[in-house]
């Protein structure tokens, strides 16, 4: 968050920095350092301007279906909708879809539908600010799939969902 904070950050201190120079353009002759100022300050603004092109630049989070991570997305969510950043999908990864017969398996099961139905309110009460949100749901995997076949038929079990949708 701290490097996509970055930018506003240096416009506004590039801002404070030629309004001293110019404030003091009689004791101090800007030249140069105004120059590379303007220069840099053209710089930031583009730079804000493709972060903020959800066309060209778009964040998608990845969390867990567990509260702790659940709480932690929203706010990432929230801060990166403050900076005006595109998130178009959160990645709710390692969900336990079968649980079978196993009490603790079924509890966690539970655990992670309830967590992320908060996560769906929250998107959904989000989606009527800042636009569509979707949630790809991934399996739990064990072993974790490694190589382009085994994502790809990873891939293949993964369910998507608008923010509002059960």
């Amino acid at each position: 968050m701290r490097l996509l904070e970055t930018p506003d950050a240096a416009r506004e201190w590039t801002q404070a920095l030629l309004r001293v120079l110019l404030k003091y353009r009689g004791l101090v002759r800007p030249g140069r350092l105004a120059q590379e100022l303007v220069g840099v300050a053209k710089s930031v603004r583009q730079l804000q301007t493709l972060l903020r092109d959800g066309t060209h630049t778009r964040f998608i989070a990845v969390t867990r279906a567990a509260e702790l991570p659940r709480l932690e997305t929203e706010r990432l969510l929230r801060r990166l909708q403050r900076l005006q950043l595109s998130t178009p999908a959160v990645v709710v990864n390692a969900l336990t879809r079968t649980p079978g017969t196993c009490a603790r398996c079924r509890a966690i099961a539970r655990a992670e539908r309830r967590s992320l139905a908060a996560l769906r309110r929250t998107l959904q009460r989000a989606r009527r600010r800042s636009g569509h949100c979707a949630i790809i749901e991934t399996p739990l995997s064990a072993p974790s799939p490694t190589g382009v076949s085994a994502l790809e038929s990873w891939a293949g079990t993964w369910s998507t969902r608008r923010a509002g949708e059960p």
